[in-house]
């Protein structure tokens, strides 16, 4: 079942939508400026389809060059999702990518959503063993990372996105390698993970209960910080830093 889907090629489009921070605007700056963690987003204004990826990122250009004659500059990113056409459920995307707001790619997820790993019951390790990760990814099953594509570390404070707000949290563990996602397939007999397990581990820091509550975030919704960090949340930030480290801060994690 599996050859019969991989190289298959596929009508897709490219949405481009921009998401754009909603605060209070800053004269000085000339800038709409977050007055603190969480902050608010505009998700999304959508920018248009196009038929190709090198067309949605000209058209990224063009939305920059737009924001430069306003006097508000208020982008925090873009995202381009790749949907399969033709389909009755608008859920399927293909690939998904995040730009910052000069247009640079923040980072990339490429594992299809359309005939996850679960659709196709599991496809045995044997079936697949000599297949790319491309080939893995195009079928909807995640072949993990390779090191130097994992951007962030543990330990690490980063801003996530969780659609219309932006908090800080620590990074508590990374995507799982190619290499440790094939050791498992091997192990196990079969692939059995998707789009979603290509997340990180992040918990977000509630001080006044001295709480961390974990989320799963996507790669594509991780950032660094780019706002100054107020000082009362990063003592909060750094001590649940160190209660993952196996220090007794007084933070539960959940």
């Amino acid at each position: 079942m599996a050859e019969k889907i991989i190289g298959k090629k596929r009508k897709t489009v490219f949405e481009l939508e921009v998401c754009r921070i909603s605060n209070k605007y800053s004269a000085k700056q000339h800038a709409f400026l977050p007055t603190s963690y969480p902050f608010n987003l505009s998700r999304y204004s959508r920018a248009g389809f196009f038929s190709s990826l090198q067309k949605a990122e000209a058209a990224i250009q063009k939305c920059i060059k737009d924001d430069e004659k306003r006097v508000e500059h208020d982008i925090y990113c873009f995202y381009v999702t790749e949907y399969l056409t033709d389909r009755t459920v608008w859920s399927h995307q293909q690939t998904c990518r995040s730009y910052l707001p000069d247009g640079t790619l923040q980072e990339s997820c490429l594992t299809s959503a359309y005939g996850s790993a679960s659709a196709v019951r599991r496809p045995a390790f044997r079936d697949l063993a000599d297949k790319t990760a491309d080939e893995l990814r195009h079928i909807g099953i995640y072949p993990g990372r390779r090191p130097e594509e994992i951007r962030f570390k543990k330990g690490d404070i980063v801003e996530v996105v969780a659609y219309d707000r932006v908090f800080l949290g620590v990074l508590a563990d990374t995507p799982w390698t190619d290499e440790y996602v094939k050791e498992r397939a091997i192990i196990s007999g079969s692939y059995s993970l998707d789009v979603t397990d290509d997340c990180y581990l992040v918990y977000k820091c509630i001080r006044s209960k001295k709480e961390a509550h974990h989320s799963h975030p996507q790669c594509t919704d991780v950032f660094s910080p780019r706002f100054p960090i107020p000082e009362k949340l990063k003592e909060g930030l750094q001590a649940v830093q160190r209660t993952l480290n196996g220090e007794d801060c007084g933070y539960q994690l959940y």
